[in-house]
């Protein structure tokens, strides 16, 4: 059995002695909780796959190791590595002021941000793994959110990545790799999207940019169109004959000369 992945947590209280209020280290906790379970929505298109178990706990300041465990729903290739550096890497991004994986959307960012609440309360230190979080953590995850401006338009890719655990949403992939967007839906367009998975579609709706990149970060979708597959589409041979006529008793050189002409 693979070796568990493994996160450390560290919270040091305000007063001399660094120990932490019950309160504050329930509320870190939560805040904790709820990073992990989107950063297992992005990297696995579901939730629920993976548990975290306390393996490690040690009195003073609130110290804690969880390891990520398997539940009876996850099924094929075992990404829990994937997740927990996923989830360390999004915090050491927001705490250097480096960009974010592209795949974070609006409120995924402000779950992360809650990491640092701890800092206002009664504790003076938070570390996450080898990641202090200071208060330019919080800035810069308002950095992040105030640099995605919204917009009315349209976008095409390919559909996948559905899930419709705590919010509906699916995962665009446009034509050009390297880039994924996130789309959230509302509860009407459910039995559409299901028919859409793996299809080319365009959506439309509000688009939230960043400004250094070409697609947006997310799609609030108001409509969507599927768009047929390529064995759907017809063949040039499928087409001979189909406009038969259409050049009434002109022959084809003499129409086509007279679309040059004009």
């Amino acid at each position: 059995m693979p070796t568990a992945p493994q996160i450390e947590l560290e919270l040091k209280g305000s007063d001399d002695d660094e120990l932490v209020y019950f309160t504050d280290f329930r509320a870190f906790c939560a805040a904790v909780a709820e990073c992990l379970k989107r950063s297992e929505s992005i990297v696995t298109g579901s939730k629920g796959k993976f548990a975290y178990r306390v393996a490690k706990m040690e009195l003073g300041s609130a110290k804690m190791t969880l390891e990520a465990v398997r539940t009876e729903r996850a099924r094929g290739r075992d990404k829990r590595a994937q997740v927990v550096r996923f989830f360390g890497r999004t915090v050491t991004a927001i705490q250097g002021g480096k960009k974010v994986d592209n795949r974070l959307g609006i409120e995924d960012v402000k779950a992360f941000k809650k990491l640092a609440n701890p800092l206002h309360r009664r504790s003076k230190s938070v570390r996450i793994g080898d990641t202090t979080i200071t208060s330019a953590f919080e800035s810069n995850a308002d950095r992040i959110l105030n640099d995605t401006f919204p917009t009315d338009g349209f976008v095409s890719g390919r559909l996948d990545r559905l899930n419709v655990h705590d919010r509906n949403e699916f995962v665009l992939f446009p034509p050009i790799h390297g880039y994924s967007i996130v789309c959230r839906f509302g509860d009407g367009m459910l039995d559409a999207v299901r028919e859409a998975i793996k299809h080319t579609v365009t959506v439309s709706g509000t688009l939230h940019y960043t400004a250094d990149s070409p697609f947006p970060r997310l799609v609030n979708v108001r409509t969507m169109e599927i768009h047929p597959s390529d064995d759907e589409l017809p063949s040039l041979s499928d087409l001979r004959g189909s406009c038969a006529g259409c050049t009434g008793d002109m022959t084809a050189v003499d129409f086509v000369r007279q679309l040059r002409n004009d």
